[in-house]
């Protein structure tokens, strides 16, 4: 039979306590910290309850997103789309054509397609459909392509006949294009 030996149990008064261990027994104290500066994300927020912070928007930090949007214009009777319509024999009386904003979608660049970004399709404030372009000013140059998704309906019926997805990209060079503003 084996025998287990009980290790010795010191009593609690004659452990020693390391010095962390020490200063997380002491109760904390409260301090007021010090004004943070201006421009510091802790001047951002202030606390009115105590581990409920309330969040004041300094607005000389905010970047206004108008200032730097821009928009580029889609019109569905761009050459290209034109041509693919008729290729496919679209082009028929009593037939609607519309681009759909959720599939249709714009890759482009502004600087030579080291960065690409996309966009989809919306509609804009006039009730044309363009591309919203955020941190992209108005003026800039920029290269891009499109992937077009068509549908086609008959007469002002609500269902879709047919719809196609393709890309126009100005026969392999890219578009290239001046974005306006977004007024």
């Amino acid at each position: 039979m084996t025998s287990i030996k009980k290790s010795s149990v010191l009593p609690r008064s004659s452990v020693t306590s390391s010095p962390t261990v020490e200063a997380a027994k002491k109760p904390t104290q409260k301090t007021t910290p010090a004004a943070a500066p201006a421009s510091s994300p802790a001047a951002d927020r202030i606390e009115n309850r105590p581990g409920k912070p309330v969040v004041e928007i300094n607005p000389a930090r905010l970047e206004r997103p108008s200032a730097r949007t821009s928009r580029l214009a889609f019109d569905i009777d761009h050459p290209d789309i034109q041509k693919f319509v008729k290729s496919h024999g679209w082009d028929q009386p009593g037939y609607n054509l519309s681009a759909e904003c959720d599939r249709t979608k714009m890759v482009y660049t502004t600087d030579a397609w080291h960065t690409k970004n996309e966009v989809k399709l919306q509609f804009l404030h006039n009730g044309q459909k363009g591309f919203i372009l955020r941190d992209v000013p108005p003026g800039a140059q920029i290269k891009y392509a499109i992937e077009v998704s068509l549908a086609q309906s008959h007469n002002q019926f609500r269902y879709f006949d047919r719809r196609e997805t393709f890309w126009i990209n100005n026969d392999g060079k890219d578009y290239l294009s001046v974005t306006q503003s977004i007024d």
